[in-house]
């Protein structure tokens, strides 16, 4: 590859977000390769890619990471993010890319490639990836204050000495030429952080372009609930978290199963299946298939930290969420708004709260018409074009 746009995908759902612009792309005749990060994370790109017969070139293809890349000392993240700059180059010299697209601009390794990108002369554009979590106030206790403060003077003086991408930044500040966010509250969340409004595009979100908005759920459903899980002890979120959402699923199952109605768990890719196995035992109340497939089998999804809240919402189907019995109060800042999305602190209330919205159609209706309102303010939907189209006219826009 030389020239044309560079897709550079973290983990597997990045693939799965750049697919449709990538295609859309090459129908316009601009070429474009996917590149992986998986020598660094081990997300599963490179699995991903292959179930949907793209191909995709490895960067850094020495380098090999057993641990969670981010969960290590700082000493150990500093020195592996130092080791990628020499591949980092070679990489960029070889294939001269226009354009680097990217769906984090936050991690160290991330970070490197679009400075990388910008001293080639590559333009940098920023695919939303998730759900952004408003921009924190100002933090009350003296101690986390002093902590931000010379966690903000380290990172200047990392900026001053040439190293900016070792430095602290959020989500949205990576300085990327156009960043494509999937709704209004995105957009919002950019500019808040400084963003310049004519680097932002409201595109929506390509990984949802399948989707269609206020369809209901399936008359095929017969009350089937699915829980979507959130891999906390991968994403170094938390292992005590992991092994509260697997407690509160088997109590949930077997509250449901009292009740007489269908539970299914549509684990994330990222989980192990042996992890649920164990759990349930001869029981087999896993599904498999994407959460698009799934969502369109379900009556009423269980869903915490997870764009699935999103993707329900454009299927129509209405989300109950469990609270602190599985996020411990940490996390609420990413959960979805209580006032519409109603949440549940056991697995008999979370019971009981499914089974009143199976049994009332004007009040599951009434849930899903408000979730639908809220989604729409994460998720730009446009009747008349895709996320995909909406994203690939913004790269277009910034190729010389």
């Amino acid at each position: 590859m030389t020239g044309g746009v560079a897709f550079v995908a973290s983990n597997d759902a990045h693939v799965v977000q750049f697919a449709p612009v990538m295609q859309e792309l090459e129908r316009r005749g601009v070429d474009a390769q996917l590149w992986s990060l998986d020598c660094v994370y081990n997300q599963g790109v490179t699995t991903c890619a292959a179930s949907l017969g793209i191909d995709v070139g490895t960067l850094a293809p020495g380098m090999r990471v057993s641990s969670s890349f981010y969960r290590r000392p700082v000493l150990a993240v500093w020195r592996d993010v130092l080791r990628c700059r020499r591949p980092f180059r070679e990489w960029i010299d070889s294939t001269s890319p226009d354009v680097v697209v990217v769906g984090n601009d936050r991690g160290l390794v991330e970070k490197l490639i679009l400075n990388t990108a910008r001293h080639h002369g590559a333009r940098v554009v920023l695919v939303q990836d998730g759900v952004l979590a408003a921009v924190p106030p100002r933090p009350v206790t003296l101690r986390r204050r002093f902590y931000l403060a010379g966690k903000g003077v380290g990172s200047k003086a990392l900026r001053l000495m040439g190293f900016s991408y070792m430095s602290a930044s959020r989500y949205g500040e990576g300085g990327a030429d156009v960043l494509c966010a999937s709704g209004p509250q995105g957009a919002s969340v950019f500019r808040r952080l400084g963003v310049p409004a004519d680097r932002i595009r409201i595109t929506g979100q390509p990984r949802f372009d399948g989707l269609s908005p206020a369809v209901g759920s399936s008359e095929e459903s017969h009350h089937l609930v699915v829980a979507f899980t959130t891999p906390f002890a991968d994403a170094g979120i938390g292992a005590d978290l992991q092994d509260r959402q697997t407690a509160l699923l088997v109590d949930l199952a077997r509250e449901l199963r009292d009740r007489g109605i269908r539970f299914r768990v549509k684990r994330h890719p990222r989980e192990s299946p042996q992890t649920y196995a164990d759990a349930f035992g001869d029981r087999l109340l896993t599904v498999d298939g994407s959460s698009g497939d799934v969502l369109r089998k379900c009556a009423v999804a269980v869903v915490g930290m997870s764009t699935v809240t999103d993707e329900a919402g454009l299927s129509g189907v209405p989300v109950v969420v469990p609270g602190q019995v599985v996020h411990a109060g940490r996390l609420d800042h990413h959960l979805p708004p209580a006032d519409c999305y109603p949440r549940f602190e056991s697995a008999p209330e979370g019971a009981a709260m499914i089974a009143s919205l199976l049994e009332d159609d004007l009040a599951r209706e009434e849930l899903r018409r408000r979730q639908q309102e809220a989604v729409s303010a994460r998720i730009f939907v446009d009747p008349e074009r895709s996320a995909s189209l909406n994203v690939a006219d913004a790269i277009c826009s910034v190729m010389s």
